[in-house]
């Protein structure tokens, strides 16, 4: 099952939050205020249906703008995968498995390898968004 589909995975620093939305009981008001503050800024790989996706989800988030494609922030990284994409930018090598991300996002608790492959992923995204300055556009 797509991690999408149950998990909630931000990140700012070192700090991920890893969130399962399928299982939640409620969402802090704190962080729907933050999705909903427009000075925030949010970045991702493949997202372009993440915000109707939470939005649809059980607790209905809602988000002010759509999170940003990373790849279409520089020219050349459009059909590039998030490994390839840390590796030119960052300049380490990252490994995320296909069996995981396919793996049961559902089940209670999650795996140590989704867990880390979530805050992977989602570390990434922070860490390209900063390097490429994600914050200068308007979108």
């Amino acid at each position: 099952m797509d991690p999408d589909v149950n998990t909630l995975r931000l990140c700012v620093g070192d700090r991920c939050l890893i969130i399962q939305l399928y299982r939640a009981d409620s969402i802090p008001q704190s962080l729907r205020k933050l999705f909903l503050d427009w000075v925030y800024k949010f970045g991702g790989f493949s997202n372009d249906w993440h915000r109707e996706r939470i939005t649809r989800s059980k607790h209905g988030l809602k988000m002010y703008k759509d999170p940003m494609e990373l790849r279409l922030l520089k020219d050349g990284l459009e059909n590039l995968s998030v490994e390839e994409m840390v590796h030119e930018l960052l300049g380490f090598e990252v490994e995320l498995k296909e069996e995981i991300r396919k793996s049961d996002w559902s089940q209670k608790d999650l795996s140590d390898d989704q867990v880390l492959y979530a805050y992977v992923e989602a570390y990434a995204a922070f860490a390209i968004g900063v390097k490429l300055r994600m914050w200068d556009l308007c979108f």
